[in-house]
């Protein structure tokens, strides 16, 4: 049965990774990376079937060539983080070796058409170390690297890469050239390899993929934890552990039943998952084999029904003439039938009605112990499954803030990036809500043990946004910046305008002033800035979440405002002569009247820094007018 799987990821130099280097070791080639000085040799990774560099139509068509190592230092030598897209497909193994290359080439194609950049395809297949080691022998697969920007010819008929291509644009600029969002963009494209791949599947009479989610074919399957980079080493070592065991058995002449107990707690909870899926999928076959039979009974009794009511002319012909002679004999028998015994009629109903009765009755019977046992068995499954999610739920809270499954702190990474990774604000949320259960215990199991017992009925219908974020942080955080979209563009707008107010008063001011001018000319137009900011906290149109962004950024203009204030006190009477006096009116006059308009909305923290300011200068005043002190004879 042929698989689904197409993902995608991008490569970029915030996560350490380099095209060259990730080029290198798809296609089992040695390659120079001319930016970092580096050569990266993979010319002996066994497993690659091909690698080859795929131009979009418009430049294959007119004889255009790169050299790998070429296209990806090209790419590397662009500014932007982000250096390749990656896709990743299964390949039938039903196909063989040429039918698969020619499916992997028709989908790369497509999308070097779709974006107008190259595509270097390389497929590979498991190792035998690999499977020895547990891999599927019938794991083939392609990898697709793309460039991220598009491929064109310039004056010098050489290829460059230019403009970035649509599959790289953020959501706004998408929404600018009237795209839909990326994440709409990735179900396409998902979709295009889901009929490119059943066109060629049909040809060969194999079972067609489908690109729809478990979800939305209403499986009922459950989707395993991501292991995270530490938890697959300790499987993998112990599974080479007792790998190791039964081979010496076996040189031994003996035998060494190998022990596929998982080690981790995320092994654990997959092992669980998967035995559970079985259970769903060896269901769903037997239902489907069911259906089958009783589908091939009911074509048996058509044809024993067709068969039986196709009778032959002569047949009914000769039955014909058989029922009139009896017909005949009977008008002439004279002999008189015997009258009919009316009590022994009305004995034969009763007991024929009273077997219709049983019978029915043992029907009955029959469909409620069925509908019981069916009963019983959906009541374990959903047991053993809410038991499975609530395990699930828990790891993931225990687990976020491990290195695989967030954005790394201090690196300032884009969630665009890692998808499907914790952002900064998600990590953050998680943090409280765990540090809210009061967890004891030193030990992780111990923790996790108190975390699932804590999740009932009350929990979710109480935290139903918390455990989406949880389950879903791509969907939650595109959600979440769907509803903030309107204030991240009211921000940038004002943030504008008060740029260019700032920039047109510096000629009244007698000029830029340094730092200090533009702390005092901050001052000056925070008034209108934070007046804007109250228009859109008290518009009720805006969702709850985009205010309260507003309110947190109008708090920390106020703080801003007030230690611009001090500090510009601190230096305002060290600027030019030409620049002091308009300056140092400017703040006095905007003091006071900022004081009386939010003085009593102020901390006394921030009262203090406009107080200490103040103070700085009328000390540094009252220095400048004093007399300076001289040496009599």
């Amino acid at each position: 049965m042929a698989i689904f799987i197409a993902s995608t990821k991008s490569i970029s130099r915030g996560k350490g990774q380099s095209a060259v280097a990730s080029a290198s070791y798809r296609a089992g080639e040695k390659l120079e990376d001319k930016r970092y000085g580096k050569v990266h040799d993979y010319s002996k990774r066994y497993g690659v079937m091909s690698a080859d560099i795929i131009l979009p139509s418009s430049l294959k068509n007119i004889g255009a060539t790169i050299e790998r190592g070429e296209l990806w230092n090209k790419a590397e030598n662009r500014k932007d983080a982000r250096v390749a897209r990656e896709w990743l497909v299964n390949l039938p193994h039903e196909l063989n070796k040429e039918q698969r290359k020619k499916l992997a080439h028709t989908f790369a194609q497509a999308l070097a058409d779709r974006y107008g950049v190259i595509a270097d395809c390389a497929i590979h297949k498991p190792t035998d170390k690999e499977i020895e080691r547990g891999a599927d022998a019938r794991n083939f697969h392609a990898h697709i690297m793309l460039t991220t920007r598009k491929a064109e010819l310039n004056d010098n008929n050489e290829i460059v890469l230019t403009d970035k291509s649509t599959a790289e644009l953020s959501d706004k600029k998408r929404r600018e050239i009237k795209l839909e969002r990326m994440s709409h963009e990735v179900k396409e494209v998902r979709q295009l390899w889901e009929r490119v791949a059943n066109e060629k599947l049909a040809e060969h009479g194999i079972e067609l993929i489908d690109s729809r989610s478990y979800k939305d074919r209403q499986l009922d399957i459950e989707p395993q934890l991501k292991m995270g980079s530490v938890a697959t080493k300790k499987e993998r070592d112990k599974y080479e552990r007792e790998l190791r065991k039964a081979k010496e058995a076996q040189k031994k002449g003996g035998h060494y039943e190998i022990d596929n107990t998982p080690v981790t707690v995320p092994g654990q909870i997959n092992a669980i998952i998967k035995e559970r899926n079985e259970l769903v999928f060896n269901s769903r076959k037997r239902e489907q084999k069911n259906d089958r039979l009783r589908t091939v009974e009911r074509a048996t009794k058509y044809i024993e029904n067709a068969t039986n009511n196709t009778v032959s002319v002569n047949q009914r012909i000769d039955e014909t003439k058989r029922q009139l002679e009896r017909a005949e004999r009977a008008i002439n028998n004279t002999a008189r039938t015997a009258t009919p015994n009316p009590l022994e009629q009305q004995y034969r109903a009763s007991v024929d009605r009273r077997e219709q009765a049983t019978a029915e009755l043992a029907r009955q019977q029959r469909r409620v112990d069925r509908e019981t046992r069916r009963a019983n068995l959906e009541d374990k499954r959903r047991s053993e499954r809410a038991e499975q999610l609530k395990l699930r739920l828990a790891h993931k809270l225990l687990t976020a803030t491990q290195q695989d499954n967030c954005l790394r702190p201090g690196f300032n990474d884009d969630p665009n990036d890692y998808p499907d990774k914790y952002d900064y604000r998600q990590i953050e949320v998680i943090k409280d809500f765990v540090t809210s259960l009061n967890l004891q215990s030193k030990y992780f199991r111990d923790n996790l043990t108190a975390v699932k017992n804590k999740i009932d009925e009350s929990f979710i219908a109480n935290n139903k946004d918390l455990i989406h974020l949880v389950n879903h942080p791509k969907q939650e955080r595109e959600q979440y910046n769907e509803r903030l979209t309107a204030w991240f563009e009211f921000k940038e707008d004002i943030d504008q305008k008060r740029a260019d107010f700032n920039q047109s008063i510096i000629p009244k001011l007698g000029g830029s002033a340094g730092e200090v001018g533009r702390m005092t000319r901050d001052i000056i137009s925070s008034f209108d800035y934070i007046q804007g900011l109250d228009q859109f906290i008290s518009d009720d149109k805006q969702t709850i979440e985009a205010r309260e962004l507003a309110k947190s950024h109008r708090s920390d203009t106020l703080n801003r405002t007030c230690q611009q204030f001090k500090y510009a006190y601190f230096d305002v009477l060290k600027l030019p002569s030409g620049e002091r006096e308009s300056y140092t009116n400017a703040l006095k006059l905007t003091v006071e009247e900022f004081k009386n308009i939010y003085g009593s909305q102020l901390p006394y923290e921030q009262n203090k820094a406009i107080d200490d300011g103040l103070r700085a200068f009328n000390n540094d005043l009252q220095r400048s007018h004093r007399p300076s002190r001289g040496f009599s004879r």
